[in-house]
């Protein structure tokens, strides 16, 4: 009986492979009258999988989803490139690629996240007949909220954040681009879709793994989230994000709805003389997976922050001046040994005195004065000297 195979592509590994198809699948037949299949397979360019090393399983752990057609996980990674190199139709017009359930994720993928989006945002007042339907944002602000998860680079950046970005089959020549990296997750979420029978779910899970849904900007859309924040730093310092583990509380069913959600972060912190260990895990809480993922953040950000290995200034040799404060902070970030840029407001208070509150890096300095620069210069002066302790240099206020 003949038996049907999954061509070979390039993996980090140098190690080929091949997968297993069902009969009705990928029109590609080894000869039955071989004496050695495993040279049959070498002429092809195919090479028996390496169980330990499978794909399938590989990317299914990645997704925390078990897919009962495992032939659609193939599909959902395979170029129209690689399927047309190999013959890979299922019938007349079709290449058997990833493109259609591109089409299905993609309008997947939006509803979840605009169901995440609404769920944090919108309500319905029922007392008000004429516009029952509330929302804190206006419409164009939903759009941009959107879009930061559903854009070609975010997805580019999960996709290798996550390690799904190896498992891709391209056709030869054909590069990787973030423009590929996004189809794959579409197709992905697509292929998850059709397996699950649209079980929302399940797609609930796997979206929000895949995406790392965060809504935490309820004052300004354009405030940074110590989701964000923490994440920046920890990219900067070790080259990735950390990981992030969220799950339901025990006990509750998906058909009854989630409300409640615990958060497992993992997290480093730079090599230091205080004793405090490179590597941590924290657990946290929220009524939503946005909202455990921030808190989680949060307290990764804080912990470091109050063990004094938030901020570098050891090697700046900086003596914080008074007068030139505002110059000397602004400086340290141009130089990156702040993460963030200072931000000024001002508050006019009796007798022509000015107080100023500058923000830096989560710690705040204020200064007041008979007029605005004054003021200015000394909450620069004060954040400054926050700044170095908080970073282990002995200054006092």
């Amino acid at each position: 009986m003949s038996k049907k195979v999954w061509p070979t592509c390039s993996w980090p590994e140098p190690t080929e492979w091949s997968f297993d198809y069902d009969e009705d699948t990928v029109p590609m037949e080894l000869d039955e009258d071989a004496e050695d299949l495993s040279d049959h397979i070498n002429l092809l360019k195919l090479a028996p999988m390496d169980s330990d090393k499978d794909p399938v399983v590989e990317i299914e752990n990645i997704i925390r989803y078990s897919f009962i057609n495992e032939n659609l996980l193939r599909q959902a990674f395979t170029r129209r490139a690689f399927a047309l190199e190999y013959g890979l139709v299922g019938y007349p017009g079709h290449e058997g690629c990833s493109e259609e359930l591109e089409f299905l994720g993609d309008a997947i993928m939006n509803t979840i996240v605009t169901r995440e989006i609404m769920r944090q945002f919108g309500s319905c007042n029922c007392e008000n007949v004429a516009a029952p339907f509330e929302c804190k944002y206006s419409e164009g602000d939903l759009t941009k909220l959107r879009m930061q998860f559903i854009n070609k680079e975010y997805l580019a950046s999960r996709a290798t954040d996550l390690g799904l970005d190896k498992y891709i089959l391209y056709g030869t020549g054909e590069e990787a681009t973030e423009s590929a990296l996004e189809d794959m997750m579409e197709a992905l979420i697509g292929a998850v879709t059709v397996d699950c029978k649209w079980n929302m779910a399940v797609l609930d899970n796997v979206v929000n793994r895949l995406l790392e849904i965060q809504l935490d900007c309820e004052n300004d859309l354009l405030k940074k989230s110590f989701y964000e924040i923490f994440n920046s730093w920890h990219q900067k310092h070790f080259g990735r994000i950390p990981k992030y583990e969220v799950h339901p509380e025990l006990g509750q069913r998906p058909e009854d709805g989630y409300n409640h959600y615990w958060c497992d972060i993992r997290f480093q912190v730079p090599e230091n003389k205080k004793g405090v260990y490179t590597s941590h895990r924290m657990v946290s809480e929220g009524l939503t997976r946005s909202k455990a993922r921030e808190h989680a953040a949060e307290c990764a950000y804080r912990f470091i922050v109050k063990n004094g290995l938030w901020v570098d200034l050891n090697h700046a040799n900086l003596v914080p001046d008074r007068e030139n404060s505002i110059n000397q902070i602004q400086e340290l970030y141009q130089k990156k040994y702040l993460d963030e840029k200072p931000e000024y407001s001002f508050t006019e208070e009796e007798g022509d005195v000015w107080r100023c509150d500058c923000v830096c890096c989560g710690v705040c300095g204020s200064g007041q004065a008979i007029g605005k620069t004054k003021a200015k210069k000394e909450a620069a002066y004060r954040t400054l000297l926050k700044l170095m302790k908080t970073a282990g240099i002995d200054k006092q206020i």
